[in-house]
């Protein structure tokens, strides 16, 4: 999904996110936003789904059901894979988990 997609589908919603103090909000947020600019280079073997109203678990199990990571197979570097979950009542994001491979 790309984030113009994201922005029509959540245009007339807003979003909050809260982290603590010093936690990193502003380097989630770069990042999130080069990862939707396409700004591959920065991100290979880096695989990102978001789920609304789901589960982190979810989005985990939709990168690997989809083999999105076999075209890195032969590759040394590290794979890494994060599920997104955002609350449908909070709008915020609600559960992460990361996969290294």
């Amino acid at each position: 999904m790309h984030f113009r997609s994201l922005i029509r589908i959540f245009a007339r919603n807003n979003f909050f996110l809260s982290r603590p103090r010093r936690f990193g909000k502003s380097l989630l947020v770069d990042t999130l936003r080069c990862y939707f600019e396409g700004r591959k280079e920065l991100f290979e073997g880096l695989f990102i789904e978001l789920k609304y109203g789901k589960t982190a678990d979810a989005a985990l199990d939709q990168i690997i059901a989809k083999d999105y990571a076999v075209r890195f197979a032969a590759d040394p570097r590290p794979v890494v894979a994060v599920g997104l979950n955002i609350s449908q009542d909070c709008r915020t994001i609600d559960s992460y988990k990361i996969l290294f491979k």
